[in-house]
């Protein structure tokens, strides 16, 4: 019986440490994610154009590292949601509109897990 009680605190002190870790992970992804939103736009509004890869981020001085994602534990498993840019027709030189080139660049960023986070929803969703 002893016993019994013994795993059943153990294990009860076990999920309480997991369930505590998991919402500290929870917390670090969201700020990630607000600071890597706010640095692309950031960095949209001064270059006047997204940036192509998160590296971009880091070569231009905005951020010194990219984070890495706290459920994937990498800095290579970002999922970036890509927009089209087209120059605004007072930057776009005298040519065949067929020949402006769309850039791509990014316009969001979400995490690279497919775990469940504790409201049920998926981390890739955030």
């Amino acid at each position: 019986m002893r016993r019994l009680v013994l795993l059943v605190i153990t294990t009860s002190i076990c999920l309480g440490c997991y369930d505590q870790m998991k919402h500290t992970k929870e917390a670090v992804l969201r700020d990630e994610l607000f600071t890597l939103r706010q640095t692309i736009d950031q960095f949209t509004q001064d270059q006047q154009h997204a940036p192509e890869s998160l590296g971009d981020l880091v070569a231009h001085g905005y951020m010194r590292t990219v984070p890495k994602d706290p459920f994937t534990e990498s800095e290579l498993t970002w999922q970036v949601i890509y927009g089209e840019f087209t120059p605004a027709p007072e930057d776009t030189p005298a040519v065949p509109p067929h020949d402006i080139q769309n850039l791509r660049g990014i316009i969001d960023v979400h995490s690279g897990s497919d775990r469940i986070a504790t409201d049920g929803t998926r981390y890739r969703d955030w």
